[in-house]
């Protein structure tokens, strides 16, 4: 860890997206902070283009579902996708905790 610093700053206005490729490439040009998830930010922390602020507080964790139709074939292909998200996302959860 760092060294904590204390600095006040004065905004005006506001910035609202709703996309994370977006508020990523906002904060990395400087215009403000943002909230994303570590996976996406990850890079970004260690080569040191981003710092983390804030991180006494966390974000709730939103739930993610894959839905496909029930008693339906799954094909090859979704099932691969489906095990590659859940292998992937478990990995993400179990690095960071």
């Amino acid at each position: 860890m760092g060294q904590i610093a204390s600095m006040r700053a004065f905004v005006t206005g506001t910035l609202n997206r709703n996309s994370g490729s977006f508020n990523m490439r906002a904060a990395l040009l400087g215009q403000g902070i943002t909230a994303l998830p570590i996976w996406m930010v990850k890079p970004y922390l260690k080569n040191g283009m981003l710092v983390q602020v804030l991180s006494d507080y966390e974000a709730e964790n939103i739930p993610f579902n894959a839905v496909y139709p029930k008693n339906r074939y799954v094909p090859l292909k979704v099932r691969s996708f489906l095990d590659f998200l859940k292998q992937r996302l478990e990995k993400e959860v179990l690095l960071e905790h």
